[in-house]
């Protein structure tokens, strides 16, 4: 029975320039605590990859990309007289301009993959604390929006197939917690339930056309135990149910060829996962020098 073996001799060149900028506000008084943190990054690559396949066809791969982006995070902490409070703000958002795979395969095949892309999001996120003696209460109350816009075309030699991809995707979140520790503490016990409704709104105009638009709403609850069995061992134990829903990322169903054997593409369904995770630890420790 014969093999067949796929063989490939890379000879790679790139250059890559990364130029970044951060600038950091910090404010430690008696009444809050607030920081600010503004950073910008681009990236500019390109990118030669000639190959040569089974010691005979000759694969010139050229890609270039740009991509722009900046981030800004503000944190604000305060107290009052029952409750600890903290406020915190992202905004994010990244362009790639221009992004392109070009591979010109002697004799056999080749193909042209651009693309362009956009992403913004905004989380804002509010929360109260009380404590009384060893116990602790936290109610987060969180609400984030994100808009994506993906544009790709993909031409080969028997192919030509593009994604117009828009979505927008808001989220509302309320997740209180309980804690208790021990005076001493012996055991630490959590437990949280995660409220949130989403509502999305996709749309592909490219190739295969669809939309979908739809409101969900999950329930995420979880818990945490341990227990310090002895200063050297610990006993952890920990749940959680968790739901989720897919992304614009499943609706991008015309193929986008990200290097010379590799494509991705989605059949445009929604994913929609359940899962619940168990967890039963045992920690035990012991100092290396007693063993000498």
């Amino acid at each position: 029975m014969d093999e067949l073996v796929q063989d490939y001799q890379y000879q790679s060149a790139f250059t890559l320039h990364k130029p970044t900028l951060t600038i950091e506000y910090k404010d430690n008084s008696d009444k809050r605590y607030i920081t600010n943190r503004f950073s910008s990054v681009a990236l500019f690559l390109k990118s030669e990859l000639p190959t040569v396949e089974n010691n005979s066809n000759s694969v010139f791969q050229n890609e270039k990309y740009h991509d722009l982006g900046f981030s800004n995070n503000l944190s604000i902490r305060w107290k009052t007289n029952k409750f600890r409070w903290s406020l915190s703000s992202l905004l994010n958002y990244t362009t790639m301009p221009n992004g392109t795979i070009r591979v010109s395969d002697v004799g056999v095949a080749s193909f042209l993959q651009s693309a362009d892309s956009k992403q913004f999001t905004n989380q804002e996120t509010i929360s109260a604390t009380y404590e009384r003696r060893a116990s602790r209460l936290y109610f987060p109350l969180s609400f984030q929006y994100r808009s994506d816009r993906v544009n790709s075309a993909l031409i080969t030699d028997d192919y030509s197939g593009f994604n117009l991809v828009k979505g927008n995707e808001l989220d509302f979140s309320f997740s209180p917690q309980y804690e208790y520790t021990h005076p001493q503490r012996k055991y630490n016990f959590k437990a949280s339930v995660s409220l949130a409704t989403t509502r999305i709104d996709f749309e592909n105009e490219g190739t295969t056309p669809l939309k979908k638009q739809k409101w969900s709403f999950v329930i995420n609850p979880s818990f945490y135990f341990l227990y310090n069995v002895t200063p050297r061992a610990t006993i952890r134990l920990q749940g959680a149910f968790a739901n989720k829903i897919g992304d614009l990322a499943d609706f991008i169903t015309a193929p986008i060829q990200t290097s010379l054997n590799y494509q991705r593409y989605s059949l445009g369904i929604l994913s929609e996962n359940r899962s619940v995770t168990l967890n039963a630890i045992y920690d035990l420790k012991y100092p290396i020098e007693m063993f000498f």
